[in-house]
Parts: structure tokens; C-alpha cells; sequence
């Protein structure tokens, strides 16, 4: 089967997806690299898969273990191959891209959508080495910039229970998920260690990636996306000290609001 083993970047927004998205779209990897739309962050699986999800999930939940017997038949993989083959070429196409001049592109999707984690089992199945790294982040935090963000950008009202609410559902529904995923094809990566150690994270997407080709990562990969990760302007903003936390910004009520929803997400994520 023909392999681009795409990048899947998944996560609540406002908890480093654009910042994973952009680092790795932008930093040089040599012939190939990683490819992303242009001017735009992607959500292109999502309204692809979207359909698929919902018809077809409980007969693929039902029949799973015959689908992954049928994945061993010569027919099944012709048809994976050409199927997954074409979503890579029109991916390619939009981006301005050439699978014939960059055979080893491994292009990049992401969205904050919580469909989209919910299709993660079906992308597995049509790009078995397709990686997903997921962006987790303190809803204390996270919910705070999420809210300027809408309010101030935007210019909509931020309903705060039903964001609450909603980031307790990405986190249950990502758990669930992964656990119809094989370990290796997924990452967590939380918005505190991107903006606190940067390099540690871009060593350990680097490792992630990697183990797809089982070949080392180009010269200079690891400086590369650290930096872009240390100067990402979500991050370049905190100062000396680099304080991403908005805890202290929430009323009382607020803050009971948040963990009335999010606080058993939280105790399994630490927070």
C-alpha cells in the first residue's frame, strides 16, 4: 500500500493545535517536509470523514473484527490503497502540491472538532501509519483564552458552562477513542510543556514521526521546531518567566462553573 503517512493534529481550541500545525508546517525537513493547506489550518478529514462517522460507526464497531480480517485480503488493500491515495492527491492539489515531486510529503490536518476525534478509528483505517497528535490544556487556562478569544476577536457572547462542558467532552471522547487506536500511532502533547520546554516536546514529535520511516529526523530538525515552538507568538508573549496560567483571572462563580463541568476531566488529566 502506498503510504503518506499524513500528520493529524486534534485538541479543544486555544490548547496548541495552530501552534503544533504551524511549527511543523514551517520548519525546514528537508525534501518532502510536511505539507498544510495554504492560509489555512486544514480541516480538510473532517468534512470528509464526517459522513462516514456517522453511517457507518456501529457497523464498523459491530463487524470490527471482521474488518480487520478483510484488511489482510488483497482486494481490501487495493481498494484502501487507491482510496487513500486519492484523498492524499486531492489534499496535494489543494495545497499546490506534487506527490511525483515530493513522494515522501507527509501532509498535515488539524481542527478543534470534537467530530474529528471521533473519526480518528476510520482515518486509522484508511492511513494505517497515519499519526495523531493530540493538544490537551487546563480548562482553567485554556477556557480563559478561548474566551478572549471569542469575545474580543470574534465579538461573540462565550457561553461559559456550555465551553465548560464541551472541553469535558473532548477529553471523554479523546479517551475513548484511543483506545480503539494503536499506542504508537498517537501522542498527547499539553500546552504547559509548550510553553515551558519546548525542546522536550519537539524531541518527542520527532520520535513520534519518526518511528512511520524508521529513519533518522533531517539535520536540524529538533532546533528547528523548538524554535519554532519557543518563538510561536501564542507563547512569545509570556514574558522572562513565560506564565501561560489564567487561573487567578475567574470570578468565584465562574471557577465552580468550570469545575462543576470539567472537574472529573481534570482530575484524570492532573489539573
Amino acid at each position: 500500500m502506498v503510504d503518506y503517512s499524513p500528520v493529524v493534529i486534534l485538541g479543544f481550541p486555544r490548547s496548541g493545535t495552530t501552534a503544533l500545525y504551524n511549527a511543523l508546517v514551517g520548519a525546514p525537513w528537508g525534501k518532502g517536509g510536511f505539507c498544510g493547506l495554504p492560509d489555512r489550518e486544514g480541516h480538510y478529514l473532517d468534512w470528509l470523514l464526517e459522513g462516514l462517522h456517522r453511517r457507518e460507526r456501529s457497523a464498523l464497531r459491530k463487524h470490527r473484527a471482521r474488518v480487520s480480517i478483510a484488511y489482510e485480503d488483497e482486494h481490501w488493500r487495493v481498494i484502501m490503497s487507491r482510496l487513500a491515495e486519492s484523498v492524499t492527491a486531492t489534499f496535494l492539489e489543494l495545497a499546490g502540491r506534487s506527490a511525483d515531486e515530493h513522494p515522501r510529503t507527509r501532509w498535515i490536518d488539524k481542527t478543534p472538532h470534537l467530530s474529528y476525534i471521533a473519526v480518528a478509528p476510520e482515518i486509522h483505517l484508511l492511513f494505517p501509519n497515519v499519526r495523531l497528535l493530540y493538544a490537551v490544556r487546563n480548562p482553567l487556562d485554556g477556557l480563559y483564552s478561548y474566551r478572549r478569544k471569542v469575545e474580543q476577536f470574534d465579538g461573540q457572547e462565550f457561553d461559559l458552562a456550555k465551553r465548560a462542558g464541551l472541553w469535558a467532552s473532548f477529553g471523554r471522547q479523546w479517551r475513548a477513542t484511543r483506545a480503539e487506536l494503536p499506542a504508537r500511532s498517537w501522542l498527547e502533547v499539553r500546552h504547559e510543556e509548550l510553553a515551558d520546554s519546548p525542546e522536550d516536546v519537539a524531541r518527542n514529535i520527532i520520535e513520534h514521526l519518526r518511528e512511520t520511516d524508521n529513519l533518522p529526523a533531517p539535520p536540524g530538525a529538533l532546533e528547528a521546531l523548538a524554535g519554532y515552538l519557543t518563538d510561536n507568538k501564542d507563547f512569545s508573549s509570556f514574558g522572562a518567566e513565560r506564565s501561560w496560567t489564567h487561573a487567578d483571572q475567574w470570578t468565584e462563580r465562574e471557577r465552580e462553573t468550570i469545575l462543576d463541568a470539567c472537574g472529573d476531566e481534570m482530575s484524570y488529566w492532573g489539573y
